[in-house]
């Protein structure tokens, strides 16, 4: 791959691990999705992050403290000004967006997010429904 590098996020889960301690974005959710979404982005050798409704765009590394928090429609400026501090250093070829098809109305402010912050990073961007065939696994479709 050239030194244009592509970036997979998926939104993150309610699921979530309850222990009262920091652990990594990865560890914290709890989503089959989240999961499949990072292996395919190891597979592909895409940089990979999840966005929270809290904190932002994160990376599977990071390490975050338990909360619950459902990204409002009053939130979506103050997640994209948070991101957007997280993806400007990088130079992204483009970002894929992956939406379970049938969460997509649940998740609107979600999309919304991600649609500004890479029209506001100038960084290409797609959405990529994916639907869930059997435990763990997932495929892409139209």
């Amino acid at each position: 791959m050239s030194d244009k590098k592509y970036l997979f996020v998926t939104y993150c889960s309610k699921n979530k691990d309850k222990k009262n301690k920091l652990l990594s974005a990865i560890k914290r959710y709890l989503s089959e999705r989240v999961e499949w979404v990072y292996e395919d982005s190891k597979k592909q050798k895409a940089d990979f992050a999840i966005l929270s409704g809290f904190f932002g765009l994160i990376k599977s590394n990071e390490k975050l403290p338990y909360y619950d928090y459902r990204l409002l429609k009053r939130d979506i400026d103050r997640v994209v000004k948070i991101s957007l501090r997280n993806i400007k250093k990088q130079k992204y070829k483009k970002i894929f967006f992956f939406i379970e098809k049938i969460k997509e109305k649940e998740i609107t402010n979600y999309k919304a997010v991600m649609k500004k912050l890479s029209k506001q990073a100038g960084i290409s961007f797609g959405n990529i429904y994916i639907k869930k065939i059997i435990d763990k696994r997932y495929e892409i479709i139209d």
